[in-house]
């Protein structure tokens, strides 16, 4: 049975006012590439916009890594690392983009989440990211910097693009990754057996 979320997340949506924020839902772990989001993020202009690095600081040696990098490169008015947080689906219906730039994935829950909180998306093409993302988002090449800063300044840039494809991938989540689309195919699987 794949990954769903509540039917319930997505009317809060609209009751939050979008901000100039790209969030990234993902522990400080190496797989996840939080480095190569930061290179990216550094080649941007990202006046007005902030990067929300939300999920558990293990305050290990990749933990510092991260840490150094934004000092180094002066990141830190328009870099919050914000570590686990409960309410998460708060921080992100206030987002308006959310990205992964992880090495490896499965279907990962986070790109779920985003879709329920209507944001526009940017993922590297690792697991089913490119399936579940589709033509509704943005999906760059693994370990590519250059073009995942080149799909965030495209959404920062056109409002117009970011909002359209948030709500094409919000339709899409909501159709095949909430209950409604997965208990009838888990009642179909269990009376296959």
């Amino acid at each position: 049975l794949q990954n769903f979320v509540p039917i319930s997340l997505f009317k809060k949506q609209t009751q939050v006012k979008k901000q100039h924020v790209v969030i990234c839902l993902a522990n400080l772990r190496q797989p996840k590439n939080h480095m190569g989001l930061l290179i990216a993020w550094s080649q941007l202009n990202q006046e007005n916009w902030e990067l929300h690095l939300i999920g558990a600081d293990y305050e290990d040696n990749y933990s510092r890594l991260i840490k150094e990098f934004i000092t180094i490169n002066n990141l830190q008015k328009t870099v919050k690392l914000l570590g686990t947080r409960q309410g998460v689906s708060l921080l992100l219906n206030q987002a308006s983009i959310g990205v992964l730039a992880s090495n490896s994935e499965g279907l990962p829950l986070a790109l779920i989440e985003y879709g329920a909180a209507s944001l526009a998306v940017i993922s590297t093409d690792v697991g089913q990211c490119k399936a579940v993302i589709g033509e509704h988002g943005i999906v760059v090449n693994t370990n590519s910097s250059t073009e995942l800063s080149e799909a965030l300044s495209r959404f920062m840039l056109d409002k117009e693009l970011r909002i359209l494809k948030a709500k094409r991938f919000s339709e899409q989540i909501k159709a095949s990754f909430t209950e409604i689309g997965a208990i009838p195919k888990l009642i179909d699987y269990y009376s296959s057996l």
